[in-house]
């Protein structure tokens, strides 16, 4: 008869299985209070939500994010990532978080985004919008560094202009045409509606900002750098077929509303701007200058020229059409081409002086041949009185 050996395998005693559980426990509170601990431990990183005065230290998203990697790795069982059984855990473990520390709420989310669902994550990144407007941005602008983040390059770039308008040294027209074409390239943003842009330009003041920009280049005559950032702000509107750029051009630029009418001749406003003329002559020709601008008086007309009878106050001659105000700007343009002398002379004619027909006729034959340079020179080295008749028979002799 043969016997079989058998071997009895020594069974865990009770007591070590209650060890073991309670390692495990132990482990995973550890675990749990060093993740919490670390979020609240990224300094440089709530110092950039806090107030943008550093660099955002992109390794320490990295670390963070691999941070909640290992901790979901130690749990058993185990809990799969981007699965509904994730998003409830990492739910609970946030919303422990928020009761602790609410001041990390946005960095806690950043360091989970990566392992929620699409719909979970994005719910969250918008969760501290009732934060100041800049930090959600900011952390907005945080979430798009992280992989699987549902923040598109669209949102980024949208985020990123609001960021930078936010500073009163670039509240300027070409900052906010940038915003309104960001807006025109991500209408259905997820995370920047139209009351997040609205309540960054009330905290940045934009809309006295960019008055002041427009009347200052008004004021200073540089009416073709004027236009032209009126003309790409026009494009923008124009492409954007919705009422949002219109709502935001209303409430934050109004002067908008008459310069959109603007139609100059941009010849012209080219070489009031640039031409080359003496200090003196600008200074004496601003007004001529300003009928080529927008109405700012009446704000109905598509240039100043038009705006009847202020127009007039404008413009030193007897008439009252507007059709002699057009040929004098003509007359101008021509004087401006032939160069200073032909300037100091229409000065001498129509500003230092008061206009007849016979004088208009001296300058307009003059500038137009563009063969009496010489006389000309002649003229603007005449010692330059209140004109009376005997001084226009003296500049007719020398014409």
């Amino acid at each position: 008869m043969k016997w079989k050996r058998t071997f009895r395998i020594p069974l865990r005693s009770s007591r070590e299985d209650v060890n073991t559980q309670k390692a495990a426990v132990t482990s995973r509170v550890a675990s749990r209070r060093h993740w919490h601990q670390q979020i609240n431990a990224s300094h440089e990183l709530l110092q950039y939500l806090d107030n943008d005065h550093s660099q955002a230290d992109l390794t320490r998203i990295d670390y963070l994010t691999r941070l909640t990697a290992e901790f979901l790795a130690a749990q058993k069982p185990k809990v799969v990532s981007q699965s509904a059984q994730c998003d409830d855990f990492l739910l609970s473990l946030l919303t422990e978080h928020f009761r602790r520390t609410p001041r990390t709420k946005d960095l806690a989310v950043v360091a989970c985004i990566s392992f929620l669902r699409g719909s979970a994550a994005a719910g969250l990144i918008t969760s501290p919008i009732d934060l100041d407007v800049r930090r959600y941005l900011r952390c907005v602008q945080l979430a798009s560094q992280v992989e699987s983040s549902p923040v598109s390059q669209l949102d980024l770039r949208l985020i990123q202009t609001l960021l930078q308008i936010i500073p009163s040294r670039n509240q300027h027209l070409g900052n906010f045409r940038k915003l309104l074409k960001a807006l025109r390239d991500n209408p259905t943003s997820t995370f920047v509606s139209l009351a997040i842009v609205q309540r960054v330009l009330n905290t940045s003041d934009i809309r006295s900002s960019l008055q002041a920009q427009t009347y200052k280049l008004l004021d200073s005559r540089r009416l073709s750098s004027l236009f032209e950032e009126i003309s790409r702000l026009s494009s923008t509107v124009q492409s954007n077929n919705g009422d949002e750029a219109t709502q935001l051009l209303n409430e934050y630029y109004p002067c908008w509303a008459w310069l959109s009418l603007w139609k100059p001749n941009l010849l012209r406003i080219h070489r009031w701007e640039h031409g080359k003329i003496t200090l003196s002559q600008r200074k004496k020709l601003g007004r001529l200058h300003d009928l080529d601008g927008p109405d700012k008086i009446t704000h109905r007309q598509e240039a100043l020229r038009l705006a009847e009878p202020e127009c007039y106050e404008y413009a030193n001659i007897h008439s009252r059409h507007v059709e002699d105000i057009e040929r004098l700007l003509e007359l101008l343009y021509q004087a401006h081409g032939l160069g200073s002398s032909a300037v100091e002379l229409f000065v001498y004619l129509y500003i230092d002086g008061y206009t007849s027909g016979t004088a208009a006729l001296i300058l307009d034959t003059a500038v137009r041949t563009g063969e009496d340079s010489s006389r000309l020179f002649r003229m603007s080295n005449l010692e330059l009185s209140p004109i009376t008749e005997t001084s226009r028979w003296k500049i007719l002799q020398i014409a």
